[in-house]
């Protein structure tokens, strides 16, 4: 359970309205709700994107036309990734892509063969990551498919 604040804003200043314990997973859905509202962001560390994602059906980023069986992104601390995909017959290596990846700010910018896609993160957890397109096209919902027990510990990228 956790302790939960009620905050409102008077004049200038946060106030706490009201308090409660509640469970996790109530608290986890009130901030996904917020979050996902639109018009707040998150402050997002470099360190916690690094690692392997991998997701189920979805549009990830670069595929705003295809909705993916599967996908699987690698992002590096050696700013590389990879981006698999996996079609109704298995994979489909031909949508894959792989070139450089950034942050900015609340956004993850990949770049592959002079196009970068960019992708505004709406949820970000230990263990799941989702991200929009810019334009909201498509979305798709990460499940962390590896640990980083020290950020500070590169990531490699398959077939380095």
């Amino acid at each position: 359970q956790l302790l939960l604040f009620w905050l409102l804003k008077r004049n200038g200043v946060w106030k706490i309205n009201k308090s409660d314990v509640v469970l996790s997973q109530i608290v986890e859905e009130r901030l996904r709700g917020f979050i996902e509202a639109g018009d707040v962001s998150w402050h997002v560390q470099r360190s916690d994107l690094l690692g392997h994602w991998e997701a189920a059906a979805c549009t990830p980023p670069g595929a705003e036309m295809i909705t993916a069986c599967a996908s699987e992104l690698v992002l590096s601390d050696n700013n590389q990734f990879q981006l698999k995909f996996w079609g109704p017959g298995g994979r489909a290596p031909d949508y894959d892509m792989q070139g450089t990846w950034k942050l900015e700010a609340d956004h993850i910018l990949l770049s592959s063969q002079d196009i970068t896609h960019r992708s505004r993160v709406v949820w970000l957890s230990n263990d799941q990551l989702v991200i929009e397109t810019h334009n909201g096209a498509g979305r798709a919902r990460y499940e962390r498919a590896d640990q980083v027990d020290d950020p500070a510990k590169p990531v490699s990228v398959a077939g380095e």
